[in-house]
C-alpha cells in the first residue's frame, strides 16, 4: 500500500479492548469499507487515513475509539454496561448462552460486507440473537430463525424490548402473583406477547442459574427482571445519545434447511453454523428447554448435529448443511456477501474438516471466498480452539 503523507490525512485510533491479531485484521478490513487509502501507524493502535468518509467511521465502526477528540458512537454505546465484560454491553447478556460471537465483530463484518442501513440481513441460525442485535443497531432490516424455541425467545427480548419498555416496565419487576401467570411451556402464546416474552426469559435465566450455580429460583428470578429492565433502559438511553433508532428485528421459529424467504431477498448473511458435533446445545440447554415444556428426545431431532451416533451424525450434519448452505445461495441476492464464521470439530478422536467442507460447498453453489480470517478460541475449557470467518461472494 502507497505510504500516505500524514499531513494530508486524519489520524483514528483502535479501542483499548482491541488484543487479538484476528482483531486487527477484522478492523483493517472495516477501515478498507470506509476509505479508499489508509496506513498503519508505528503504534499498530493508530491509523492514517486519506480523504475518509470520517462520519461513516465515527458512527458505523466496530474497531475504531474516535478520531480528532470526537468518540465513535461505537465506544460510547459500549459504556452502556452493568457487566465486567466488554461485550455484554446494553441486553448482549441476557442469558448465558454458550458458543456465541462477539458482538464487536459482527458489527464489523456488517461494514465489511458493505451493508447499509436500511439493508436486509440474515441470520439462518440466530441463537442467543448477537447478529440480530448488532443489525438493528445499524438499522438493517435484520430477519433471523432458529430451530430452538429458547434462541429465538432470547433473541426477540434482547433486541426488540427497547421498542416495548412502557409495557414492560408497568408489568415489572416481579409481583410474584402477577409473576406466576407466565407459564412456562405457553411459548405460542409468549411470542407474540412482548410482556410475556420479558417474563418468560427472566424465568429462563433463573432457571439457568438454578440449574448451573444452585441460586435461588424466585430470588434470581426477581433480581433478573430488575438487572433486565435496567439493561434495555440503558439500550434507550444509549441510542439517544448515538442518535439512532434500532429497527425491530423479525426474528421466528424457522429451519435453516428451509427458509420461508423469496429467493434473491436478503443483501448480506452473518451466521455461525451450530458447532454441533463439538457441543450439544440440547444436553447444554436441557434445563430451558425442558422448563418450557419440551421433550429433548423429541426437539433433538430438529436440531443440526445431535441426531445419530459415530459416522451416522458426521454424515446428518454433513447433509443437513448442504440444504443450509444451499438455501442461504437461494435467498441471497447476486454479489451479495455471507460471512460464516466456523470451525472443525473432533469426534471419536478423529477430526471433521467442516470449514474445507464449507468451503467446497460455496464454491459449488456459486461463491467466491473473498476473505479468510483465521482466529484461535481462548480459554482452557473450550471444546475448539481455532475458527475461521469465511467471507464469500455471490457471483
Amino acid at each position: 500500500m502507497e505510504l500516505l503523507k500524514l499531513r494530508d490525512s486524519e489520524q483514528v485510533k483502535l479501542l483499548s479492548n482491541v488484543q487479538f491479531l484476528y482483531e486487527l485484521h477484522l478492523a483493517s478490513l472495516e477501515l478498507s469499507s470506509f476509505c479508499s487509502q489508509w496506513e498503519f501507524l508505528s503504534d499498530f493502535r493508530s491509523f492514517a487515513v486519506k480523504d475518509p468518509e470520517i462520519d461513516n467511521i465515527l458512527t458505523r465502526s466496530a474497531y475504531i475509539s474516535g478520531a480528532n477528540g470526537v468518540s465513535s458512537d461505537y465506544a460510547k454505546l459500549t459504556n452502556y454496561n452493568i457487566t465486567r465484560s466488554f461485550n455484554q454491553y446494553i441486553t448482549h447478556w441476557f442469558y448465558p448462552y454458550k458458543g456465541k460471537y462477539h458482538p464487536q465483530m459482527v458489527r464489523s463484518l456488517a461494514n465489511i460486507i458493505g451493508l447499509k442501513s436500511g439493508d436486509t440481513l440474515l441470520d439462518p441460525f440466530i441463537g442467543s440473537g448477537t447478529t440480530a442485535l448488532e443489525g438493528a443497531l445499524l438499522n438493517l432490516r435484520v430477519v433471523g430463525f432458529d430451530i430452538s424455541p429458547l434462541c429465538v425467545l432470547i433473541s426477540k427480548v434482547k433486541t426488540n424490548a427497547v421498542h416495548h419498555l412502557p409495557e414492560i416496565s408497568q408489568y415489572y419487576p416481579n409481583d410474584l402473583e402477577k409473576g406466576s401467570r407466565i407459564r412456562m411451556g405457553d411459548m405460542v402464546e409468549c411470542m407474540s406477547d412482548h410482556v410475556k416474552s420479558f417474563g418468560l426469559l427472566a424465568k429462563m435465566i433463573a432457571t439457568s442459574d438454578n440449574a448451573r450455580r444452585n441460586r435461588d429460583f424466585t430470588e434470581m428470578l426477581i433480581h433478573n427482571e430488575n438487572k433486565m429492565i435496567k439493561s434495555i433502559q440503558l439500550m434507550k438511553n444509549a441510542c439517544a445519545e448515538i442518535q439512532i433508532s434500532p429497527t425491530l428485528a423479525d426474528i421466528r421459529i424457522g429451519d435453516a434447511r428451509c427458509l420461508p424467504l423469496p429467493d434473491n431477498s436478503v443483501d448480506g448473511i452473518i451466521t455461525s453454523p451450530p458447532y454441533s458435533l463439538a457441543l450439544d446445545y440440547v444436553a447444554n440447554d436441557s434445563h430451558s428447554l425442558e422448563a418450557l415444556g419440551y421433550d429433548l428426545s423429541t426437539i433433538r431431532e430438529n436440531f443440526i448435529g445431535v441426531r445419530g451416533k459415530g459416522k451416522k451424525r458426521i454424515e446428518f450434519y454433513e447433509r443437513d448443511m448442504l440444504r443450509a448452505y444451499s438455501e442461504m445461495g437461494r435467498v441471497l441476492k447476486p454479489s451479495g456477501k455471507a460471512v460464516i464464521v466456523i470451525g472443525d470439530a473432533t469426534v471419536n478422536g478423529n477430526k471433521v474438516h467442516t470449514t474445507e467442507k464449507c468451503i467446497e460447498t460455496f464454491a459449488k453453489l456459486g461463491f467466491k471466498l473473498i476473505h479468510t480470517v483465521d482466529k484461535l478460541i481462548y480459554g482452557l475449557y473450550n471444546v475448539m480452539q481455532r475458527e475461521f470467518i469465511l467471507i464469500f461472494e455471490r457471483y
